[in-house]
């Protein structure tokens, strides 16, 4: 079973359950990144390497790909995926132009879920304080603010 939380960048700079479900629709979101979304990808990339080493592992760009300076041809596909090739981690991120998204493994005996949660929590509070994005969980339907409140996950 796979827990998903998204991490949106809004226009209203408050968290909004309508605003979240429209940012993350699957319309809005087929366009390919543009330069200033490279950028804030790559930041995304620099800060989440930087809260956990557990996310080693690299997809959706080609060997041109630059944290320092992203170009459009470096990506290829609307998104980047981030993840683990440690068995004891139990989630990815993928950077899409206007959110994060996050998926939880849940249910491995490998995964230890209480780690995997503090990890999860590292990261979303690490995208809300660089990006300034909020958090939008739809098993819970709730959107909250992540530097006022703890992810509401465990």
């Amino acid at each position: 079973m796979t827990y998903k939380i998204y991490c949106y960048r809004s226009e209203h700079l408050s968290p909004d359950i309508a605003e979240a479900k429209r940012v993350i629709s699957f319309e809005n979101n087929q366009l390919n990144l543009s330069t200033s979304e490279h950028r804030r990808a790559a930041q995304l990339i620099s800060v989440l390497r930087k809260a956990t080493a557990k996310l080693d592992h690299f997809e959706g760009f080609n060997e041109g790909f630059s944290i320092i300076n992203p170009t459009p041809d470096s990506i290829l596909s609307n998104h980047i995926t981030l993840s683990s090739t440690r068995q004891e981690t139990g989630f990815q991120v993928e950077i899409f132009p206007r959110y994060v998204l996050i998926s939880i493994v849940t249910g491995s005996a490998e995964i230890t879920a209480e780690a995997t949660f503090k990890e999860v929590d590292n990261c979303i509070k690490c995208i809300g304080q660089s990006a300034k994005y909020f958090v939008y969980d739809p098993q819970k339907e709730k959107a909250y603010d992540p530097l006022k409140e703890d992810v509401p996950i465990k």
